[in-house]
């Protein structure tokens, strides 16, 4: 996976909807956990869905203050 550009993942998912007729994160949830699995699940986002749920996160914690 992290050999490839987020655009052949997204190709990548498409084709095993396609040829399996299940979601690939789906599957992959059910196969592995923890930091490994935030990672992977993390690198078959899109990049703007990814960027958008960072910043959004990041807003949720608020502002620190020093």
């Amino acid at each position: 996976i992290v050999s490839h550009t987020n655009a052949q993942r997204q190709q990548i998912k498409k084709a095993y909807l396609t040829l399996f007729g299940k979601d690939l994160e789906t599957d992959v949830k059910s196969e592995i956990s923890g930091l490994f699995l935030t990672t992977v699940l993390a690198l078959l986002e899109p990049i703007p869905h990814f960027e958008a749920r960072m910043l959004r996160e990041a807003m949720d914690v608020g502002i620190v203050t020093l």
